[in-house]
């Protein structure tokens, strides 16, 4: 027995094929829209989708700085409500193809005078102040600002001075957000295998001062990781 077996109505049942594109259009951007809101409030979202976050400066290569997982996360977003009513793939590549490109265009730094068509499509200007580095809670729907103006989250911001990154303790190398823990793992090890050497007298002179400031017989004491070895 199959576990999705489809929505219970045929494809005859749905509307003609442009009113198809943009009800799924209008229910993908809320389910987007609400999922990137989530992202920012639930700590462990907030710990994947914190990767996107953390490029310091806004270009197309920004746009796909992401965890696998908070990717993963955004595409079952995205396609949910096309696979849920049962609209063929077919029907919506064109408008898919054509977001996805615009999705990498408002990360670009660069100034659109869109207009009206700015609350449509999606503005540079306003995902750059959704990338500010502070506490920022505006500009959730990257391609559907419509939908900021609706649940008042819609900013756009008089002046570009601020910088953009994330602010607290987040992981700063690649890796470290890739793998949760993975910092903190690395930082332990160092401390295991890092050598005490503050025991050691220091060489004066380029002369051996160990054998005459040590007991007879005696060796200098090394910590590594906490424990003594003689």
């Amino acid at each position: 027995m199959a576990l999705f077996a489809g929505p219970p109505w045929s494809p005859s049942q749905l509307p003609p094929h442009p009113l198809q594109i943009i009800l799924v259009i209008v229910l993908a951007d809320l389910a987007q829209y609400w999922g990137h809101r989530l992202a920012h409030q639930v700590p462990l979202l907030w710990r994947f989708h914190g990767v996107h976050h953390t490029s310091t400066s806004l270009d197309w290569l920004a746009a796909y700085r992401e965890h696998p997982i908070d990717g993963l996360y955004s595409q079952l977003l995205l396609m949910g409500p096309a696979a849920f009513l049962g609209v063929h793939p077919i029907t919506i590549m064109p408008v898919l193809v054509f977001r996805g490109l615009w999705a990498v265009l408002v990360h670009c730094n660069v100034r659109l005078p869109l207009g009206p068509l700015g609350i449509l499509l999606g503005d540079p200007v306003l995902h750059r102040w959704h990338h500010a580095k502070r506490v920022t809670e505006h500009n959730y729907a990257n391609l559907a600002p419509y939908l900021d103006v609706l649940f008042g989250t819609h900013h756009r911001p008089e002046k570009e001075d601020y910088r953009l990154g994330v602010e607290g303790d987040f992981p700063r190398t690649f890796s470290a957000q890739l793998i949760p823990g993975w910092q903190r793992a690395m930082e332990a090890l160092r401390r295991v295998f890092t050598v005490d050497c503050s025991s050691i007298p220091e060489a004066q002179s380029g002369s051996d001062t160990l054998n005459s400031e040590s007991p007879a017989g005696a060796r200098p004491e090394m910590r590594i990781g906490g424990s003594t070895l003689e």
